[in-house]
């Protein structure tokens, strides 16, 4: 390369460097990659906006950009007069943050070069030593054969040596291939895009990527001696698009790009249905039936959207961003499903809600301590949230099973007796109010009636889904057992199953 040719190169760089954007060196493969001015994050990827000053441009954007999302808005005091927009191959694109590791696995292939090399000559002299003719006399022959027998040694440990060695570093290269192949960008065409206007101020480019995205992540922790429930909302932001993003992010709930045309709403018929029965399904489907704050917050027609600083890594290290923090006084609620195991559950309510919330995984603990990971549920405002903190392993709610039998018959009905009992036990130091949630059936025939002969205690709901709640003050140590027993009434021709409804 002539002293010209690298000095041309150089100034380039420079220049298009000055013009922002991550572009491109006219010249071999060189790259001036910098931070977009700003961008716009949707759970499903993200706007990344470039600026370059008027004049003659020509910007080269990353191939993790779509090129068919790509428009040019320059500033109110710029006309443009020409925009050309063509495909480069960029057979060797390297994102910035990749170089290190690309370095390591460079110099990594030396090493196995070097290793393989070494082999390879002691391979050769081994070859050279069994191919060594020895003289007639038989006093130096044996002589020789012995130097011969120890050099032949020693070449042998030094080969096992350098093929351990080789193996483990190939194992090594592997391992940051396989880390190269999963952080650098799969794609190899940029977008070229030639400009010519004038006029003073900006030209800002923007173009879509789909290797980018978002979603809401919450830290959620109780103190149980403050009564306080502490929500904390943070935005885990991942992307791929081979350049860093620095400064302020913008964070959308609603969805980037789609059809936003209107749906028409279609009308309802009404019509005779065709008799169906059990023998009508497949076998699998009739089995189931049977079995069965440091963030800007905007509320807007579009969602929720939040504009938070800082910096995240282009090779799709996913990077956590505080949003917001709520801290709320609360009553914990203790709830025994003993149907579906004896602890009890710990339980946040809180107050209604005077903002809308996102859906999102949440990270629960009490006392700082961690019990484990749940959903938080989209809410409106007006709603209140109810987050499981985890099992309450001293309280405990055993329930047993009566014997089901047939009470007295009488000539056109069936009557099946059923029922259970639940041991509620406080193994909590002090008093504890324990709601304990179980179910009756409920009959979704007109034939079969379903009569409650024994709930005692009354509890204080009973849903039209058969779903009871009681509400029981258990002092330290205090068990209490509830008794509840139903009898089903059906034509005595006909057969009935018991199952759940979901």
């Amino acid at each position: 390369m002539t002293k010209r040719r690298v000095i041309l190169q150089l100034t380039m760089i420079m220049l298009l460097a000055f013009m922002g954007g991550w572009i491109y060196a006219a010249y071999g493969n060189e790259q001036s990659p910098t931070s977009p001015v700003k961008v716009d994050v949707f759970p499903e990827g993200a706007y990344l906006y470039f600026e370059v000053p008027a004049g003659e441009a020509n910007v080269v954007l990353p191939p993790s950009l779509d090129p068919n999302s790509i428009s040019v808005h320059p500033d109110q005091g710029v006309q443009i007069t020409k925009i050309e927009k063509s495909m480069v191959l960029l057979d060797q694109w390297l994102p910035e943050e990749l170089i290190a590791l690309n370095r390591q696995i460079n110099s990594k292939k030396a090493q196995i070069a070097e290793i393989q090399s070494q082999i390879n000559t002691l391979t050769q002299s081994a070859r050279i030593l069994e191919n060594t003719i020895l003289p007639a006399d038989t006093t130096k022959s044996k002589e020789i054969l012995s130097d011969l027998r120890q050099e032949r040694y020693a070449i042998e440990r030094q080969l096992r040596d350098f093929e351990l060695d080789l193996e483990k570093q190939r194992t090594s290269l592997k391992s940051l291939q396989d880390q190269w192949n999963e952080l650098c960008p799969k794609e190899n065409f940029a977008t070229s895009i030639n400009m010519s206007s004038s006029g003073k101020g900006k030209i800002r480019i923007r173009a879509f990527s789909k290797n980018a995205g978002w979603q809401p992540l919450y830290y959620v922790n109780y103190s149980s001696k403050k009564g306080e429930l502490t929500l904390d909302l943070k935005a885990e932001i991942t992307q791929k698009t081979g350049i860093p993003w620095m400064g302020e992010i913008k964070l959308y709930s609603n969805a980037a790009q789609g059809d936003v045309a209107m749906p028409e709403l279609p009308p309802l018929v009404v019509e005779f249905r065709e008799p169906v029965t059990l023998k009508s399904f497949p076998v699998e489907a009739a089995r189931l039936t049977l079995d069965a704050g440091g963030a800007r917050r905007i509320e807007s027609l579009s969602g929720l959207t939040y504009s938070v600083k800082g910096q995240v890594s282009g090779i799709g290290i996913p990077t956590t961003l505080p949003l917001e923090r709520n801290v709320e006084k609360i009553d914990l609620e203790i709830i025994c499903l003993p149907q579906i195991d004896v602890q009890a559950w710990a339980v946040a309510r809180t107050k209604p809600l005077g903002k809308a919330t996102l859906s999102g995984k949440a990270h629960v603990s009490i006392d700082d301590v961690p019990t484990g990971t749940t959903t938080i549920e989209e809410k409106s405002p007006g709603e209140s949230l109810v987050i499981s903190l985890g099992r309450v392993p001293l309280v405990m709610a055993t329930r047993e099973a009566l014997i089901p039998a047939k009470s007295e018959e009488k000539p056109d009905k069936g009557i099946f007796v059923d029922g259970y009992s639940i041991r509620v036990a406080n193994g909590l130091s002090s008093e504890a109010s324990v709601t304990v949630i179980d179910r009756i059936p409920v009959s979704t025939h007109q034939d079969i009636k379903v009569n409650t002969i024994t709930l005692d205690p009354k509890p204080v709901e009973i849903t039209q889904k058969g779903l009871c709640t009681w509400k029981l003050k258990l002092k330290r140590g205090e068990e209490k057992v509830i008794s509840v027993k139903y009898e089903i009434t059906y034509p005595k021709d006909r057969e009935i199953v018991i199952h759940p409804m979901f």
